[in-house]
């Protein structure tokens, strides 16, 4: 069966680790349980919504990968005793063909251009001028600080 599996690494380990542990990741699915690895995608480092075992920042990383069903769980076991991940999830997925590879794209780029022409149409009213949150975070204390006094 073809898999994906998303996870997170915690955003305490240092840049120069998390490469490290991408391959012992990749490495532990390869040798330990024969799956063939098809896909590696790294998503970047993210901010979480929320903290995740007291962490505020994590790198997301996906693999997809062949392998047999019944081994599925005992690697979701593994994964979770692995503390330098702070989440992952394993779900089935579909092979696509490479038929089916082009027209998805396609239709992305058709969405994507279509975001991009609705998103110049929009006219903004007000001051153009973008703010950063450092600004907007500085100008609420000021407020806050003048409204106490």
């Amino acid at each position: 069966m073809h898999y994906e599996l998303t996870y997170i690494i915690s955003g305490s380990l240092p840049e120069t680790e998390q490469p490290t542990v991408q391959k012992r990741l990749v490495d532990f699915l390869t040798k330990k349980y024969q799956a063939k690895i098809t896909k590696e995608l790294t998503l970047g480092r993210r901010r979480l919504t929320y903290p995740i075992k007291k962490e505020h920042s994590g790198t997301y990383l996906t693999v997809e990968f062949d392998l047999a069903p019944e081994q599925l769980k005992s690697l979701d076991q593994e994964l979770k005793l692995d503390s330098s991940l702070l989440r992952h999830l394993i779900v089935k997925k579909q092979v696509l063909t490479p038929e089916q590879e082009a027209k998805h794209a396609a239709s992305l780029a058709r969405l994507k251009v279509r975001k991009a022409a609705a998103e110049a149409k929009v006219v903004r009213p007000g001051n153009s001028a973008k703010i950063n949150l450092e600004q907007l975070d500085e100008k609420l204390e000021e407020l806050l600080e003048h409204e106490l006094k």
